[in-house]
């Protein structure tokens, strides 16, 4: 889901939001109701894509090996010493 919010933001920012504004600016000024609306659009999707990020964040944390963080309870660590020479 974050990939489809952040295409959606991305097509809004790059896309729409230019075409549309240039044209309620220039041409049809009675159109500022749908910008109002298309912002609005933007601020769902924004809101969508970084609450994606942050599952998909907290999976990979919930999902990282037990190694990553330390040494599982019950099981010794292991300590390797350098051989002198």
């Amino acid at each position: 889901m974050a990939a489809k919010a952040k295409l959606s933001l991305n097509f809004l920012d790059y896309i729409a939001a230019p075409l549309w504004k240039t044209i309620a600016e220039n041409l049809f000024p009675n159109l500022s109701l749908n910008i109002r609306y298309m912002n609005e659009n933007r601020k769902y999707w924004q809101t969508l894509h970084e609450q994606s990020v942050a599952k998909q964040q907290a999976e990979a944390a919930a999902a990282a090996p037990a190694s990553a963080t330390g040494p599982s309870p019950g099981v010794p660590a292991i300590t390797v010493t350098p051989a002198s020479h």
